[in-house]
């Protein structure tokens, strides 16, 4: 709706500028209540700090841990050479048949060093213990050790 006399654009002027009052008037609160709250939550933040310090995380030995994880980490690079296939290729997601082939015979060595499924799997990225699994039974079909 277009004013049409100048009394009519004075009143529809006064209008608009009493909605954008109240539109900045509302801006304004959001902006206070956005304020209150961070402060509310950096001190609830700066709280759980301080009672973080004072607790006493117990310390996980990684020495049984780092031995194991670099024995299949020297199997896969071995693995990787004779494939001729990048590390990470082989810890990756790759569905490729030269790098699944080499991946599966990484698994029958690492399983054959003494390595559980699911920690094979956990090593080469996440994989489940089923998968690792199979991948060693198509490796010991493709040596024809069935």
């Amino acid at each position: 709706m277009k004013p049409s006399g100048i009394f009519d654009r004075v009143t529809f002027a006064e209008a608009k500028v009493a909605r954008l009052e109240k539109l900045v008037l509302r801006q304004a609160d959001a902006l206070a209540l956005a304020r209150d709250t961070i402060a509310v939550m950096r001190a609830e933040l700066d709280a759980v700090k301080s009672q973080m310090s004072r607790v006493e995380w117990p310390v996980v030995e990684p020495v049984k841990l780092a031995p194991r994880i670099a024995a299949m980490a020297e199997i896969l690079a071995q693995v990787a050479a004779e494939y001729l296939c990048e590390f990470d290729v082989l810890r990756g997601a790759d569905r490729c048949k030269g790098p699944s082939i080499a991946r599966q015979e990484a698994m029958l060595r690492m399983h054959e060093a003494g390595h559980s499924y699911p920690e094979i799997g956990r090593f080469l990225g996440g994989r489940d213990h089923t998968t690792v699994q199979h991948g060693a039974k198509m490796a010991r079909n493709r040596r024809g050790e069935v």
